[in-house]
């Protein structure tokens, strides 16, 4: 054997070229990859998961907020309304008392150990007709009652 065959040889053991055409002493064994779907699903579908996830866990906190904040200001305007009711009862009492009125059916059934009608006994009444509400959170509400 000569020296150029010898180097052929050589060269197709270590880079075999798998055709039928050159020397059959080469054996090129090919390995069947079956991983096209483990490939896609890695490469697509996992950041279309976290991507999905993260959208997800973005939305809901989104709506929390939203929730919260429509709460507050709900929370907020009827604390407004309660208050300016009471204020307009308070300003009706006073004006009762300047005219000398008789007082209504509900305060002329009172007795003397009642309270008499401040805004903040006023408050109290309607927190006691209404116990299911929550009490307001409005800073600067100086008439609600601890």
């Amino acid at each position: 054997m000569s020296h150029a065959a010898r180097a052929d040889e050589a060269l197709s053991t270590l880079y075999p070229t798998c055709s039928p055409m050159l020397a059959p002493s080469p054996i090129c064994n090919k390995a069947e990859r079956n991983i096209g779907l483990v490939r896609s699903s890695v490469f697509v579908g996992g950041p279309f998961i976290i991507a999905l996830l993260l959208s997800i866990a973005l939305h809901c906190c989104v709506d929390h907020n939203k929730q919260r904040i429509a709460t507050e200001e709900r929370l907020k305007a009827r604390d407004r309304r309660v208050v300016r009711a009471v204020n307009i009862l308070y300003a009706k009492s006073k004006q009762r008392k300047k005219r000398g009125v008789a007082p209504a059916a509900s305060s002329a059934a009172r007795t003397r150990t009642e309270k008499p009608e401040t805004p903040r006994n006023i408050l109290q009444q309607v927190v006691a007709a209404n116990p299911d509400e929550p009490r307001p959170t409005t800073p600067g509400l100086q008439a609600w009652p601890a």
